[in-house]
């Protein structure tokens, strides 16, 4: 599904939604199954470093290795 909204128009997203962080429940995980979702999904770094042990990068690297973004149109 998608919809057609200035914020989707204007972020390449499929539905206007944006996962913030929170912490300390942001995991890469769950950024990456909100972006897979067609919404935006935000990294926490704190929670992504601190609660959760990852590397900041090790922890983009998770994220990018477990995304399926939709294609932008």
């Amino acid at each position: 599904m998608t919809l057609d909204t200035p914020l989707t128009h204007h972020a390449a997203t499929q539905v206007p939604l944006i996962c913030g962080p929170m912490y300390p429940c942001s995991n890469p995980e769950l950024v990456a199954a909100a972006s897979d979702a067609g919404a935006i999904g935000v990294v926490q770094p704190l929670s992504m470093t601190y609660v959760h042990g990852h590397d900041f990068r090790e922890g983009l690297r998770l994220i990018k290795s477990i995304n399926r973004p939709a294609p932008i149109p």
